[in-house]
Parts: structure tokens; sequence; C-alpha cells
């Protein structure tokens, strides 16, 4: 794609930047984080919440992502849709706002448990050119449409 992940080498962005062909410096893509826990006692206790936390922020920062903020639901069931549960409903207005370039959680189940659910609102952040990243999966999974159904 003609573009490298640069750490210092002139760069003013924290975590580095991302060269763009031809030498000139971008910022890096914004990503946006999503972290849950099913139950109060997890929620209360914050050790789940704060460890999706910090893997997300590890992560962006290991792939040159910048991370704008991480959007959590505590204590709520990954039994309900997206949309429907409030951090969920945050990250979706979120993205329709634009300006990002990816989501970011854990794990797949964090986001979704309807493969309904999942598909569509895949298929749309795919159609808005918003890659997803489950670091369990190792990363990036979509991108091209295909990685998560295939």
């Amino acid at each position: 794609m003609g573009t490298s992940f640069l750490e210092g080498a002139g760069c003013k962005q924290p975590g580095g930047c991302l060269r763009m062909k031809g030498g000139r410096m971008a910022k890096n893509p914004v990503a946006i984080g999503y972290a849950r826990v099913s139950t109060t006692e997890q929620s209360t206790d914050g050790v789940s919440l704060d460890a999706q936390t910090e893997r997300i922020e590890a992560y962006c920062r290991a792939v040159g992502l910048e991370l704008r903020r991480v959007i959590t639901d505590p204590g709520i069931s990954g039994g309900k849709p997206l949309g429907e549960r409030p951090g969920g409903a945050e990250l979706l207005r979120e993205v329709a706002s634009g300006g990002i370039a990816a989501v970011v959680s854990v794990k797949l189940d964090r986001l979704f448990r309807s493969a309904l659910d999942a598909l569509k609102t895949l298929e749309d952040w795919e159609k808005m050119g918003i890659a997803t990243h489950l670091i369990d999966q190792g990363g990036a999974v979509t991108g091209n449409g295909t990685a998560l159904v295939n």
C-alpha cells in the first residue's frame, strides 16, 4: 500500500506516524475500542474491564492506531444486540459520526453474540471503510469483508 509505521524519524505524533508514499507524514488512523463484561460483579470489580482496556490500548500502540477512547458496557449481557446496549449504541453513534478507521475489541463475543447482529454490523462497517480488529483473532479480521465468514 505504500505505508509503513514509524517511531520517531521526525514524527510528532505520540506512538508514531504512518509514512505515506512520497515520504509525507500523516496522523495514525483513528480507532475506537469496545469492552464489555456480563456480570455486575465483574463490572464493579473492574478487573475484566481494566484488563480488556489495557489490551486494547497496548494493541493500538503496537499496530500504530490512534485510540480515541474505549467505550465500555459494564454488567451488560452479550445476548442484547450491540445497538441495544448503552455503550454499544454509543459505539455505533461514534462510528456513524465519521473519522473512525477501526473498531478494536479483545474478542468477537465482547461485541456480538448473535451471528446475524455481527454479520449485519460488520457489513455496515465494511461499507463505511471501517476495519474490525479482534485482538484474540490476531488483529484485523475485516478489511476485505470475508475474514470472519470464510
